[in-house]
């Protein structure tokens, strides 16, 4: 059986997550199977107890060009032309209250952090084009189930809610 690594086209820093978030493991137990395991992702709090979004905001700044740009494109780059890169990729970004391009760099972060899944596919090159609407997936990544000796496709959709309860009755309600 040939081995699979995918750990090497990891962008995202383990570590990054470790600093602001936290999360709780819930195993379901249900009369019949199967079973299920629920983990909820959530925002480290500050002394007050309040959630630290605003680290959270610089820490997914310091990712845009990585989410934006394949690394072949970022490679070697002298400082000027980072920086460039770096303000073209920011402006990548609609100054619209609802975009939800926020929660796609956020996903983006927790697949590669969490389940450990590279980005197989850049989306914001391709849709910010003025004459295409959005279509497809938020995010696609890869992850190799070494047990099933198969490379899954991760089609990713992110959605932000001001509540748990809230996203819960959306999906209840779809």
């Amino acid at each position: 059986m040939a081995e699979i690594s995918l750990e090497g086209l990891l962008e995202a820093q383990r570590a990054d997550y470790d600093a602001n978030f936290s999360h709780i493991d819930h195993k379901v137990v249900c009369d019949e199977a199967p079973s299920a395991s629920i983990r909820l992702h959530f925002v480290r709090a500050d002394a007050s107890g309040q959630p630290r979004f605003r680290e959270l905001a610089r820490l997914l700044v310091r990712y845009i060009t990585v989410y934006c740009v394949r690394a072949e494109r970022r490679k070697d780059l002298p400082e000027l032309q980072r920086n460039e890169m770096f303000m073209q990729c920011r402006d990548l970004f609609v100054p619209l209250k609802d975009s939800g391009q926020v929660g796609e760099l956020l996903i983006y972060f927790l697949l590669e952090t969490v389940l450990y899944a590279p980005q197989a596919l850049k989306k914001m090159p391709m849709t910010t084009n003025p004459n295409e609407e959005r279509k497809g997936s938020d995010g696609v990544h890869l992850v190799w189930d070494e047990q099933a000796s198969v490379l899954e496709l991760i089609f990713a959709e992110s959605k932000i809610w001001k509540s748990f309860s809230g996203a819960l009755d959306s999906y209840v309600s779809n």
